[in-house]
């Protein structure tokens, strides 16, 4: 979204692109596939980890884990190759924009990427479906 003198521009939103994708997801049985979104990534990393293993095929060890511990969000103050070390104000959490956008802006975004919202609310974790409303 730009803002440009006080008026703001409506987002660009590329869904054509995803026409593909969301054809195929439809078309696979639940098995077939795994969903690791930005949304599971911030409220529940052992789910993230756990499928993008799944994924890879591989059994983590335990100092593998370990060493992943960094990356949960209530440990990252503490990660010095955190991106937020570097960029004051990043994100760690979905739903962020809620508390710092204005509620018309919220609207318009919502619309603009209402297609994209349903999807992942109905094929992403069922832990994190809720932050698509």
């Amino acid at each position: 979204m730009i803002l440009n003198s006080g008026l703001i521009k409506k987002p660009e939103n590329n869904s054509k692109y995803h026409e593909l994708f969301y054809k195929v997801i439809k078309e696979c049985d639940e098995k077939d596939y795994l969903f690791n979104t930005y949304a599971l990534l911030c409220t529940n990393l052992d789910i993230f980890i756990e499928n993008f293993c799944k994924f890879a095929g591989i059994v983590p060890t335990q100092e593998q884990l370990k060493k992943l511990e960094c990356e949960r969000i209530e440990n990252l103050k503490n990660n010095p190759a955190w991106i937020g070390n570097r960029f004051e104000g990043c994100d760690t959490f979905p739903g962020r924009h809620k508390k710092e956008l204005k509620p018309k802006t919220i609207q318009i975004i919502t619309k603009v990427f209402k297609k994209e919202l349903d999807f992942l609310k109905k094929y992403d974790h069922p832990s994190v479906r809720h932050f698509y409303d």
